[in-house]
């Protein structure tokens, strides 16, 4: 998540708990029924890993899409919002023993697909990660996921968000070829590891922080499956006109969906956040337009449910009178 600049250098406490790869919850429990409430301390380790209490919806052009959250508590979001959560948000990307550990994957029960950041260089360059220096990390973070592989799909969204300045592997314009060089090393290594497995690769920009064209910093279409963006609504978009503009800008949902079926690939949203009940409404509405699994269709969402925007009070009210990934 991009924070906001009067933020920028500062991780908010809940922030650095969700990168560091430790379980957390922020579930916005003003927000949540009693019963729900009464469930978030109990209900991530009460399932068993071979239980699926929601099956897999079908994705057709235009119907459905797979709809999630990041939570230690998954289930009682799900409960709370009264749509199940098909793909749960995972962190283990902080820091170089984060990465190496990804405690998420190891520790998670439930066997829903995954969206996964696994991070970027910490303590390399990218240079020196273009010519291999990653490579026993990743077969480490491959072999966390073999070990505990109860899930369907994985999507793991590598280097999220290194088009900003704020994230320990951010790249420069100088280093943008070492990126893509680093980046198809990083796909072809982990579908080496991880054969037969549902795995995906996931293009992983921020919605909004550009020194470069996201075509200048594409990797190929061969090493990547989804381009999965990080959205926030740091703008309020709370009126019709706002959300038009919104929608038509560089920065909007249809810019990115464009950009993913120019390269023949699903759109999906890695982590976003609203703000405001229009902004919820009007990004619920262009998801179900819009769903779907081939190129130019929005495949998933994952909504992170803290810091900023914790879903409370209207917003809460809004989000949850919504049906999301059906």
């Amino acid at each position: 998540m991009p924070l906001h600049p009067a933020h920028r250098g500062v991780v908010p406490i809940s922030r650095r708990t969700l990168l560091a790869g430790a379980p957390a919850v922020v579930l916005g429990a003003g927000a949540l029924t009693a019963a729900a409430a009464a469930t978030v301390a109990t209900v991530a380790t009460a399932q068993p890993a071979s239980a699926e209490p929601y099956p897999r919806r079908t994705v057709g052009p235009k119907t459905s899409w797979i709809s999630g959250v990041t939570s230690s508590a998954p289930q009682a979001f799900a409960t709370w919002r009264r749509s199940p959560v098909a793909i749960l948000g995972m962190f283990g990307d902080k820091s170089l023993a984060a990465q190496w550990e990804q405690y998420q994957i190891a520790h998670g029960t439930m066997n829903c697909d995954v969206d996964l950041a696994v991070g970027g260089p910490i303590g390399s360059t990218w240079a020196q990660a273009a010519a291999g220096s990653q490579v026993a990390l990743w077969r480490g973070i491959a072999a966390v996921l073999r070990s505990n592989w109860h899930y369907r799909t994985v999507y793991l969204r590598y280097a999220h968000e290194a088009n900003g300045t704020w994230m320990p592997w951010s790249v420069a314009p100088s280093q943008v070829p070492a990126f893509k060089t680093t980046f198809r090393l990083f796909a072809t290594t982990m579908r080496k590891e991880l054969p037969g497995r549902d795995l995906k690769i996931v293009f992983a920009p921020n919605f909004g922080t550009w020194r470069y064209t996201p075509s200048a910093m594409w990797p190929g279409s061969d090493v990547v499956d989804v381009v999965g963006v990080s959205m926030y609504e740091w703008n309020k978009y709370d009126t019709a006109a706002k959300w038009r503009k919104f929608l038509g800008s560089s920065i909007g949902p249809n810019y990115w969906l464009s950009f993913a079926r120019s390269k023949g690939r699903p759109m999906a949203l890695g982590e976003w956040g609203g703000r405001s009940p229009y902004f919820l409404r009007s990004m619920n509405s262009w998801m179900r337009a819009n769903a779907g699994r081939g190129a130019g269709k929005f495949l998933y969402d994952v909504y992170l449910n803290t810091d900023e925007f914790v879903l409370s009070g209207s917003a809460a009210t809004a989000y949850r009178s919504l049906t999301w990934g059906r």
